[in-house]
């Protein structure tokens, strides 16, 4: 009975508390302060889950490009031949070995705060990132030998260190389309989800969806070079010719 008559005694000092803000208000014209108890009593919006939010995004945009592949190629037999020289008489040509490396990733610089949801029934973030995309494609200068010449004479000549550069060229693009074709991209998205997912976890204890935004990224400049020089080729003919 004790507690009984203590609890509804302090409904009445609350309730009285607040009558006597509210006539107060009223009598002085003060609603901003009217409007304050009644603010400060009202349930507040919850800070933790903005703070997260906040967070997973400033975090995962400080990764900026996440490079998560990155695969070695070399190949053999890359052959360059061209056509030069008075009614193209001279029909030169040599084989060359490259290596290289074509890496691929992630613009995580490109995610935006409307690309992280949350999803309190089942307690989980969903986070829509860019499509994998290339981020580099690279030789070693050094790796890239001519091993074979032919069709040199004394009059039609073979310029090595022209004939490097057209293999060059040749080898970035190979190997490029080598690599979208085996997967490379899909390669590229499985591990940003891995690393995105354990990212977002350890930040939050929460469930992680990760998905990916369609469509075609542009290609780096690496990844689609200029023929060297006054060069281009020849598709009919599947030659090098010079303007």
């Amino acid at each position: 009975m004790g507690k009984a008559i203590n609890f509804n005694l302090g409904c009445v000092i609350v309730l009285g508390i607040l009558a006597a803000a509210i006539a107060c208000g009223l009598a002085t014209g003060g609603f901003d302060m009217v409007r304050g108890v009644f603010q400060s009593l009202a349930p507040q919006p919850p800070t933790s889950q903005i703070a997260s939010t906040q967070t997973i995004f400033q975090g995962i945009r400080s990764l900026g490009q996440l490079v998560t592949v990155k695969v070695e190629v070399a190949k053999a037999g890359i052959d360059v031949v061209t056509h030069y020289g008075i009614a193209n008489v001279c029909r030169v040509g040599a084989s060359h070995v490259a290596q290289g490396t074509i890496e691929a990733g992630i613009d995580l610089g490109a995610v935006t705060a409307e690309d992280i949801v949350f999803d309190e029934a089942s307690s989980t973030y969903t986070i829509r990132l860019p499509a994998a995309r290339l981020t580099g494609c690279y030789l070693d200068p050094i790796a890239t030998q001519q091993y074979r010449s032919f069709g040199t004479s004394p009059v039609c000549w073979i310029d090595s260190d022209e004939m490097r550069r057209l293999a060059s060229y040749v080898a970035i693009n190979e190997f490029r389309d080598d690599a979208l074709e085996g997967g490379i991209l899909l390669d590229a998205q499985r591990q940003a989800d891995v690393v995105i997912t354990s990212f977002v976890r350890a930040l939050t204890s929460k469930e992680v969806k990760i998905e990916f935004q369609t469509g075609q990224n542009e290609l780096p400049v690496s990844c689609q070079p200029e023929p060297p020089g006054l060069w281009y080729f020849e598709e009919s003919s599947g030659l090098w010719r010079k303007r």
